[in-house]
C-alpha cells in the first residue's frame, strides 16, 4: 500500500462515475474508445486522511454487500421458477414424461437482421445486444446504442421486434432470453434473433420459461457451430425440439408462476432502489459530501 493511500479506497474511486466521467475527455478512437497510459497515470484523485478513507471504504463495502444479497435473492427466486417447471414437465430435453415434440421452426417464425453494424448516433432508435440485458429477465435501454431512422427502417425489412415476441441470443453469448416489452421502439443486433409464435398449440410464456431452462440451455449450446466465437445459426434454432404439453397444463403452470413473477417484480423495484442508493453513496464519497 502506498503511504497515506488505502488500496480499497483507490479501488472504489477508480470504478466510480466521478473518475470514469473524467476519463471520457481523453478517449481516443470512435469504435473502441481507449485511453493512453500516460493520460491515465496523470489523473489526480481526492485524498482525505487515511482514517477517513477507511471509513468511506467500510460504508461502500456494506452497500455492495446489500446489493449482492439482493442479487442472491433474485437468483433464488429464479431457481423457484425452474423447479416448478421441472416438477410439472420434467427435463424438457430428455422428455421422460413423453410429451408431444415439435420443431421450433414449425411453431414460430425465427429471423434476425442483416449482419452489418449500423453507425451509432446521439439521438435515434435503440439498437440492443446482450450487453443491454439486465438482471435475469429485463432489458436496460438507458445505455443502449442508438441508430438513425433510416438504418432502423433498413434493418426492419427482415423483421421488427413486436410485443409478444421473444428475443434469443445466438452469437457470442448463446441462450439468453428476453420478452419484447410494450411501447419501446428498438431494433436488435444480428447477435440476437426474434422468435414469433405462429401456432396456438404453445403459449408464449411457457416457451419463454422452457428456453430459459438450464437443461435446455445446455442442449442449445451443444448445437453451436464450431468457431472461435460461439455461433448458433437460425437453422439450428429452427431445429430445436420443443415439448408441447396440453394447453390446460401449460396454463396451470403459468397460473402458478404468476406469484413468483409478482414477487420478482417487487424485488426488481427493491434492486433499483439499492442501485440508486449505491450510486448516490459513491458520488457523495468522492465529492466530499459523505458524512463519515
Amino acid at each position: 500500500m502506498t503511504e497515506g493511500v488505502d488500496n480499497k479506497y483507490l479501488f472504489y474511486y477508480l470504478k466510480s462515475d466521478a473518475f470514469l466521467s473524467k476519463l471520457k475527455r481523453y478517449y481516443r478512437g470512435a469504435n473502441y474508445p481507449a485511453i493512453s497510459d500516460s493520460d491515465l497515470l496523470r489523473q489526480q484523485f481526492p485524498l482525505p486522511p487515511l482514517d477517513t478513507q477507511r471509513k468511506i471504504v467500510a460504508i461502500l463495502e456494506k452497500a455492495e454487500a446489500t446489493q449482492r444479497l439482493r442479487a442472491e435473492a433474485d437468483a433464488l427466486m429464479q431457481q423457484q421458477s425452474i423447479s416448478l417447471f421441472n416438477n410439472m414437465f420434467g427435463d424438457p430435453v430428455s422428455n421422460r414424461m413423453k410429451w408431444e415434440v415439435r420443431k421450433l421452426g414449425e411453431l414460430a417464425t425465427i429471423k434476425d437482421v442483416d449482419h452489418k453494424m449500423p453507425i451509432g448516433v446521439e439521438e435515434g432508435i435503440y439498437y440492443i445486444s446482450t450487453k443491454d440485458f439486465h438482471s435475469l429477465d429485463s432489458i436496460d435501454f438507458s445505455g443502449a446504442k442508438k441508430i438513425s431512422e433510416h438504418d432502423f427502417q433498413q434493418l426492419s425489412k427482415k423483421i421488427e421486434p413486436k410485443y409478444g415476441d421473444i428475443i434469443y441470443s445466438r452469437y457470442g453469448t448463446i441462450g439468453e432470453v428476453r420478452l419484447v416489452p410494450k411501447d419501446v421502439k428498438f431494433q436488435i443486433s444480428y447477435s440476437l434473433c426474434i422468435i414469433r409464435l405462429e401456432k396456438d398449440v404453445i403459449k408464449l410464456k411457457f416457451l419463454y420459461y422452457l428456453l430459459k431452462n438450464p437443461n435446455f440451455l445446455r442442449y442449445a449450446l451443444s448445437k453451436k457451430r464450431s468457431s472461435a466465437i460461439p455461433d448458433l445459426g437460425l437453422n439450428e434454432i429452427k431445429q430445436f425440439n420443443i415439448i408441447v404439453p396440453p394447453l390446460p397444463l401449460q396454463q396451470e403452470f403459468l397460473n402458478s408462476i404468476k406469484k413468483y413473477e409478482i414477487l420478482l417484480q417487487s424485488q426488481k423495484l427493491s434492486a433499483s432502489q439499492i442501485e440508486l442508493m449505491n450510486a448516490s453513496l459513491f458520488n457523495r464519497a468522492f465529492n466530499g459530501k459523505l458524512v463519515v
